[in-house]
């Protein structure tokens, strides 16, 4: 279904690159929901159910399509940086939120409040020394009127145990 969408998009919009067809489809996505009404994380429903309509006009395009941190060790800060284009009518302000759907404690996220389209977005995480091995995923949600595009993150504490062994 995905390629398929993809190759519809291609078709329809053939100056758009490979990236930006991606930047449509992971951003437009809607969200999955599991068994118990909740919403699944990204590591298991990537950008969420694609929605051709919406991906048609996506309104601005994001690169990287989704941010990973990887792995980050404790005591450690990082920041990824989003940069945002106009795909056509998203040029302007846009409110910036997090939708954090595992946490992992010892982790803060942090992200502006607003961003104004086209510009660069940066999402810090602060991992605590106390922090414990751990995951933490969501979306970067950027909202203007009635228009939302969700963005994935996913990043891990990870501790080394070298320095434990005896």
């Amino acid at each position: 279904h995905v390629a398929g969408g993809a190759a519809v998009l291609l078709q329809r919009h053939p100056g758009w690159t490979v990236a930006q067809v991606k930047s449509a489809l992971v951003s437009t996505g809607d969200a999955v929901h599991g068994n118990g009404g909740r919403e699944v994380p990204p590591t298991r429903e990537g950008g969420g159910m694609i929605w051709m309509p919406a991906a048609d006009q996506p309104l601005l395009f994001g690169r990287p399509a989704s941010l990973s941190f990887g792995l980050l060790s404790r005591g450690r800060t990082a920041a990824l940086r989003l940069s945002l284009a106009d795909a056509g009518g998203g040029a302007g302000a846009w409110r910036v939120s997090l939708r954090q759907l595992v946490r992992a404690r010892g982790v803060s996220l942090r992200v502006p409040a607003s961003v104004t389209v086209p510009g660069r977005l940066t999402l810090r995480a602060v991992v605590s020394k106390r922090a414990r091995p751990n995951e933490a995923t969501g979306f970067v949600v950027l909202t203007r009127g009635s228009a939302t595009r969700r963005f994935p993150y996913w990043l891990r504490v990870a501790s080394t145990r070298l320095a434990t062994e005896g």
